[in-house]
């Protein structure tokens, strides 16, 4: 996995604060939720992990996205995976077209632009922003949550049960999704699910399981972005 492309620039804008999720009325940190991730995508040696969380992101439940299997001609077939990893890569050239940086000449670009490319295509509405672990997990409540992170070099091998441990060097940005919360998952503690773009070979399914600390300090302390649909159409 170390092979991977880590192409996220992170990009807090201060404009997005006027977009806050409201902070929940109730404490939701002993209240478990979970959402079907639908298909594991694999961006493979593509610098397009924005697309491919954004794409993620539509995908899941309770989006209910659907990427189905054509023939091109008479002899290919492509199936869901390859159909989303398609339209991914398509999003993510689109964000690199309206985000901050002039030009398309470098590597990555912002969840920001990501979303608004989602928001272009008519899957939501609009979309708010998270800046804290009680934020995020009231956005979970109506959906999976796209995220920017900082990444360490544990994340390319998390344990077979999933449970990832941040330790390790920064090496790089990375956007992928938080799909769930358990406030103590198999007896482990706490934890949020997290659902990559890395194949099903990566951690559990493509899913890893990471403790709040550790979210909270690659995700918030590291200038990361969270962001949540709003007005997600069917």
């Amino acid at each position: 996995m170390t092979d991977r492309t880590l192409d996220y620039r992170p990009r807090l804008v201060e404009a997005n604060r006027a977009y806050r999720v409201a902070a929940p009325a109730v404490d939701l940190s002993e209240q478990a939720v979970w959402w079907t991730g639908g298909v594991v995508l694999d961006q493979g040696q593509e610098g397009s992990c924005v697309g491919h969380g954004v794409v993620g992101e539509y995908l899941a439940s309770p989006v209910r996205g659907k990427v189905t299997r054509y023939t091109i001609g008479s002899r290919v077939t492509l199936p869901p995976a390859e159909m989303g990893h398609r339209l991914a890569v398509t999003v993510y050239q689109a964000a690199q077209r309206i985000d901050e940086w002039e030009g398309e000449s470098y590597d990555g670009t912002s969840v920001r632009a990501g979303m608004l490319v989602g928001r272009e295509r008519g899957w939501y509405s609009g979309f708010n922003w998270a800046f804290n672990l009680v934020e995020l997990r009231a956005a979970l409540q109506t959906g999976p949550v796209v995220i920017g992170i900082d990444v360490r070099e544990s994340m390319f091998t998390p344990a077979s049960n999933g449970d990832w441990l941040v330790s390790g060097p920064s090496v790089g940005g990375h956007c992928c999704l938080v799909t769930g919360y358990s406030p103590n998952y198999s007896g482990r503690g706490p934890r949020y699910r997290i659902r990559n773009s890395w194949s099903q070979s990566w951690g559990k399914a493509g899913n890893a399981y990471i403790a709040p600390d550790d979210l909270d300090r690659i995700l918030f302390q590291s200038g990361g972005e969270a962001s949540i649909p709003v007005g997600r159409k069917a």
